[in-house]
């Protein structure tokens, strides 16, 4: 529920309103997609090393496939929920906008239902990429080389799972919004950082 935001009485501008866990929730999604930003960054450094290196040594630095596989996999997960909280995801609306003007009531119905399909798919994901984490984190499978560059596969699963929970419980945030009139596709208002 929105809580009408109270004015300065001398001032006339808003009072900041109480924090709702949407709007908690919106930090996470933001913070997780600015680390994917981040991501992006260290990965155009490592290719441009590895061109350097090469240009100028004839000799290829060691780990950069892996590194930026693993990467890749990162900045996926650590953006996606933030694409669909921002109505960035692509989507085809085919009969919704139709309802939307003829048959308002039956049209949110139907984006709740699409909504809620999300939420179960990235439920089932999310188990999925629990069990593959405590796999990789159990027998300590590596990316690389052995003897070589490598590192653990078990960190990069914690943040799949972690992507994949985010996914569902913003599926699950706009699945509520839309069902009580609020619309699908939040997007963050400026100074506000989430839904609310």
């Amino acid at each position: 529920m929105n809580t009408p935001r109270k004015h300065d009485t001398q001032t006339g501008s808003r009072l900041p309103g109480p924090a709702s866990p949407t709007r908690y929730f919106g930090y996470l999604v933001n913070v997780s997609a600015v680390i994917g930003t981040a991501l992006i960054a260290v990965v155009m450094f490592v290719l441009n090393a590895d061109i350097v290196s090469r240009a100028l040594f004839s000799r290829a630095l060691p780990g950069v496939r892996e590194i930026v596989t693993a990467s890749l996999a990162l900045i996926v997960f650590l953006q996606l929920s933030s694409a669909l909280r921002k109505g960035r995801m692509v989507r085809t609306d085919g009969i919704v906008p139709v309802l939307k003007s003829r048959a308002p009531v039956a049209a949110r119905v139907l984006e709740t239902v699409q909504l809620l399909i999300g939420v179960g798919m990235f439920t089932v994901l999310s188990y999925a990429t629990w069990r593959l984490f405590l796999s990789a984190y159990a027998s300590n499978d590596q990316f690389g080389v052995p003897g070589g560059f490598s590192f653990a596969k078990w960190p990069v699963q914690a943040v799949v799972f972690f992507g994949c929970v985010m996914m569902a419980l913003q599926y699950l945030t706009l699945a509520v919004g839309t069902a009580m009139g609020r619309g699908a596709e939040p997007r963050d208002q400026e100074g506000e950082g989430g839904l609310h």
